[in-house]
């Protein structure tokens, strides 16, 4: 899980993504409810990656039709995992200046479906937070209606597939040769959450 905290002085809003391909609402009011009330958060919004590479917390994946897949200690490691990155999140508020970006995505090679019709959001969204009074990155909160399949079906891994590469490489940069970064990270915090997955966006 990863989370962040938005708090204008009016009004305190969590936002945290899990790695998974799914979680239903009864989940997500059960890590509401796990929240201490002097956290004094108004609202709290919990997503999924839709990741296809991680243990299943919706029982669709069990060893029968009618058998879940849930492991229920899982299940609430998320929950408790959950809760515990919005605390983190509320513990490293700071002062900050937000500015909003809209990244085009050529959806050429990424769009594929047998199921008609073929609609889609290919374009790539980041909220990027600055200290405001250094201007040095706190996060990002990246939003991108892609599928997290890149390892496909055959995959017996357990992966944050690519959420985790995003989230690591804004913040520590991607690795090169010669011990020389590719790119170098920002620093702070990311999260990254689905958008719209439409007619099958997919790595």
């Amino acid at each position: 899980a990863s989370a962040l905290v938005l708090d204008n002085g009016h009004a305190r809003v969590g936002i945290v993504a899990i790695d998974s391909i799914g979680f239903f609402h009864d989940d997500v009011i059960r890590v509401r409810q796990a929240i201490p009330a002097d956290w004094k958060l108004d609202y709290v919004v919990v997503c999924s990656t839709h990741n296809h590479s991680t243990p299943d917390l919706m029982g669709l994946w069990g060893p029968s039709p009618l058998q879940s897949g849930v492991d229920p200690a899982y299940k609430l490691q998320v929950i408790h995992g959950a809760r515990d990155a919005l605390g983190l999140a509320i513990t490293n508020l700071t002062p900050a200046r937000m500015a909003a970006h809209e990244i085009v995505v050529d959806p050429t090679g990424l769009v594929a479906d047998t199921r008609k019709p073929k609609v889609f959001d290919a374009d790539l969204r980041v909220l990027l937070f600055t200290h405001a009074a250094n201007g040095s990155v706190l996060g990002s909160l990246v939003g991108w209606g892609n599928h997290p399949e890149t390892p496909w079906s055959g995959n017996r891994d357990i992966t944050a597939d690519f959420p985790g590469v995003i989230r690591r490489a804004l913040a520590q940069g991607i690795p090169g040769t010669n011990n020389t970064p590719f790119r170098k990270g920002l620093g702070g915090k990311h999260v990254f959450v689905n958008g719209a997955v439409g007619g099958l966006m997919t790595t």
